[in-house]
């Protein structure tokens, strides 16, 4: 992928915290009220690395990485809908791709939520290797909202 001088991905810290929980808020995932808390959790453990991409300094995409003994995962991909559709998705997948093979980690693992998903991360040298018989809250039916 062309390096994007306006594209910058940081690790989350206390600084932008608040930005990447922005992010995370998409309705998507439930909204703020839904993905605070969890967000709050999620950075306070040692296995979670979350990164935020920024758009000439604003926040837009975020990505997170979970370890699970030798395997990584990637986890909580969103982005803001006024950013959608530029392909920001694609640096956050490489980034996490970087971070993988520094860490040495025996298997990098993406769980799409459906096909329309599992063909962006094909892009980028997934594949699938099987499929697992379980929905995502946010494939279908009610929302989190909704159940909470």
């Amino acid at each position: 992928m062309d390096q994007n001088p306006s594209v910058t991905i940081e690790p989350v810290s206390a600084a932008n915290y608040e930005e990447c929980l922005l992010v995370e808020s998409v309705p998507e995932f439930g909204g703020k009220d839904v993905r605070e808390k969890a967000f709050a959790q999620e950075f306070a453990h040692p296995d979670f690395q979350h990164f935020l991409l920024r758009v000439e300094g604003e926040p837009a995409s975020s990505l997170c990485l979970l370890r699970a003994g030798d395997v990584v995962r990637i986890e909580n991909v969103a982005t803001l809908p006024a950013f959608r559709g530029r392909g920001l998705i694609g640096h956050l997948i490489r980034h996490a791709q970087e971070r993988f093979i520094q860490s040495n980690s025996s298997e990098l693992w993406v769980c799409p939520i459906n096909e329309r998903v599992e063909k962006v991360y094909s892009r980028y040298g997934f594949v699938t290797v099987g499929t697992i018989p379980f929905l995502h809250v946010f494939r279908g039916g009610k929302g989190v909202l909704e159940i909470r």
